[in-house]
């Protein structure tokens, strides 16, 4: 039987009711988009900028909306902008730099973090990105000058800054992995046993073949509550590589011991698990 015309507009019609009401559902339920809060803001500042005398602070903060939306020439523009009515000098560079980087042109940014810096040579953030983008161009004993100064000028040193800095003078030729673990332990003498600090240094410690501080180093990291399994593990690989392969085995084996130990609930998740195939991988398949 043919179906008339009136009945597929009639069902046409209903379709398009029920896809318009599900839209309607889904834009009232649902949290709105990152990005288009972001398009708000921006809309926002476009208005207060046209009718304002003096919007550099203005220009400023929609470069940074402009940048988290990926515009990033208009980020640039507005920044030109916000320096001829009259923004600072350096918190202008600083923008740029902060821009360059995400265009991936680590010169300019280079450059642009040093203009901010000879505004203000305390800038930490204008330091710390001037290494990165030095890291970046492989300038690595000029990044960890910047990364090092940046961590001595924060009035408590992040340790974002104290990674980067070892992790600059681990890229350079001869003594670089010494004088990154020489960082590490000075930060450690001064902050305290951190555990990331401590791991960091055993894993600096290991690759220089210091079997007996790596040791010392992983009995700090197990009196901060490492499993036994854990520091089964790690000492064994330690053990191993400095050829006593004997020793080696006894730790594999008390660290699968340790696990043995735990509640079934906690030696059922994925990272016991994972960390009992390891064990027993070193162990040949055998306990």
């Amino acid at each position: 039987m043919l179906i008339s015309s009136a009945t597929r507009s009639s069902a046409r019609l209903l379709v398009l009711v029920i896809a318009l009401g599900a839209t309607f559902l889904l834009s009232t339920r649902l949290p709105a988009a990152p990005h288009a809060e972001l398009l708000e803001d921006r809309a926002t500042l476009d208005q207060e900028i046209q009718g304002s005398q003096s919007p550099a602070s203005l220009l400023v903060e929609r470069s940074k909306i402009h940048s988290q939306l990926g515009d990033l020439d208009a980020a640039l523009l507005d920044l030109d902008r916000a320096l001829r009515f009259g923004a600072g000098a350096g918190e202008v560079a600083f923008g740029r730099a902060e821009v360059r980087m995400l265009q991936r042109d680590f010169l300019a940014a280079e450059k642009a973090a040093s203009a901010a810096l000879k505004v203000d040579p305390t800038d930490v953030d204008a330091r710390a990105l001037r290494g990165r983008s030095r890291m970046e161009m492989g300038l690595f004993q000029l990044a960890a000058d910047d990364f090092g100064s940046a961590a001595t000028l924060a009035p408590r040193r992040p340790l974002d800054l104290v990674f980067a800095h070892a992790e600059a003078c681990t890229q350079l030729p001869e003594d670089g992995r010494v004088r990154a673990l020489s960082a590490l332990e000075a930060e450690i003498q001064s902050r305290g046993p951190a555990s990331s600090l401590l791991l960091a240094a055993f894993e600096h410690e290991r690759a220089l073949g210091r079997w007996d501080d790596a040791l010392a180093r992983l009995d700090q990291l197990r009196t901060q509550g490492w499993s036994e399994g854990r520091y089964g593990l790690l000492k064994g690989d330690v053990l191993r590589d400095a050829g006593d392969t004997s020793a080696a085995r006894l730790s594999w084996k008390a660290g699968l011991g340790g696990l043995d130990q735990l509640p079934p609930r906690r030696r059922t998740t994925r990272a016991a698990l994972r960390l009992q195939g390891e064990l027993t991988a070193r162990l040949g398949g055998k306990r």
